[in-house]
């Protein structure tokens, strides 16, 4: 039999399913420079991955048309065409980088645009420095509140001063200044409180009486008051006797409570009063040698005491003064008329 039209349709299809070598794909060339690794970017979008190309199959028989090919009209049958060897198995597709092995041309596929070109790295071959970690700024503790203080708060030394850090070279990003700080608030001057009210102290006066509520007692005041002297009563005769004139009527000596006291006060009594004249009576320190009153003390006619006296003893400030063991006379200078049992008071006081 000879060449028929279904050979010459089997030959065409055989003709189209062949394979044709693809172009040759050059090496880049020697002298593109090794760049240094730039940081590393932003990761890029992720690319869809394309469609998988199937594996042509190899062939050993003629496959069955599928049943969507349209029915051809039943031919004669013709001789038994001769059986296809298997055509050798193709290369595994490889991962192509400067790759020397020839991409195959398979079917035109879509052209792809030039992705975006990357950010340009610095020019330096220096990495860029890592920025250092600024160190935590310490707590300064406190400033104590002072309440009534008079003690000013020491002013403490000058902080350092941190100099500028240096600027990096081969960029244009100075070195940044660090923060300025500012001044602290000025605390508050704490108002002085109040003042208390003031202690008064009582009078020596005001001791004696006792009227002043709400004053303190110093020593002085209480000395210097009737409740600080010492009384000495002394009587010169008994009560049925007229004392005449003469010194040393009667003597005394001055204990050692009474040492360096002073005599403020002097006076005289009788149990009989005299009918005239004036009984007359002087304080004599005999130790010392000295009267001690410069104004003698006298009891008026028909009167019991010198507190009534129309002139009154005077002590002398210059000789007032008495120690222990010092001898005190009386002496009576001026006698009334029947006046009997005569007696001597005398008041010392803290001088």
């Amino acid at each position: 039999m000879g060449w028929t039209k279904f050979d010459a349709l089997l030959w065409k299809l055989r003709e189209k399913d062949s394979w044709v070598t693809g172009p040759t794909w050059p090496t880049g060339p020697s002298w593109w420079p090794v760049w240094p690794t730039g940081p590393t970017g932003p990761t890029g979008p992720t690319w869809v991955t394309g469609p998988t190309w199937l594996t042509w199959p190899t062939w050993s028989t003629w496959p069955t048309w599928p049943s969507w090919w349209p029915i051809w009209p039943t031919w004669i049958t013709g001789p038994t065409g001769p059986t296809w060897l298997t055509g050798p198995t193709g290369p595994t597709w490889p991962t192509w980088a400067n790759s020397t092995v020839p991409w195959p041309t398979g079917p035109k596929g879509t052209t792809w645009t030039t992705g975006p070109t990357g950010p340009t790295g610095p020019n330096s071959i220096v990495p860029w420095p890592t920025w250092p970690t600024w160190p935590t700024w310490p707590t300064w503790p406190t400033w104590p509140t002072w309440t009534a203080s008079v003690v000013p708060w020491p002013t403490g030394p000058t902080g350092i001063t941190w100099p500028t850090g240096p600027t990096w070279a081969n960029s244009t990003v100075p070195w940044p200044t660090g923060p300025t700080w500012t001044t602290g608030p000025t605390w508050p001057t704490w108002p002085t409180g109040p003042t208390g009210p003031a202690q008064t102290f009582a009078t020596a006066s005001e001791v004696t009486t006792g009227t002043e509520t709400g004053k303190a007692i110093n020593p002085d005041a209480f000395a210097w008051s009737d409740y600080g002297k010492r009384i000495m009563e002394i009587k010169v005769v008994d009560d049925a006797t007229a004392l005449t004139t003469w010194d040393w009527k009667v003597i005394v000596v001055i204990p050692i409570e009474l040492n360096w006291w002073n005599l403020v006060a002097a006076h005289a009594m009788v149990s009989t009063v005299s009918s005239s004249w004036t009984p007359t009576y002087q304080i004599r320190n005999v130790t010392q040698a000295a009267d001690m009153l410069s104004t003698r003390i006298t009891i008026d006619a028909s009167e019991y005491t010198s507190y009534t006296a129309a002139t009154a003893p005077v002590i002398d400030t210059s000789n007032d003064d008495v120690a222990t063991g010092d001898r005190i006379a009386v002496d009576k200078d001026v006698a009334g008329t029947g006046e009997k049992w005569d007696t001597i008071v005398l008041t010392f006081q803290l001088p």
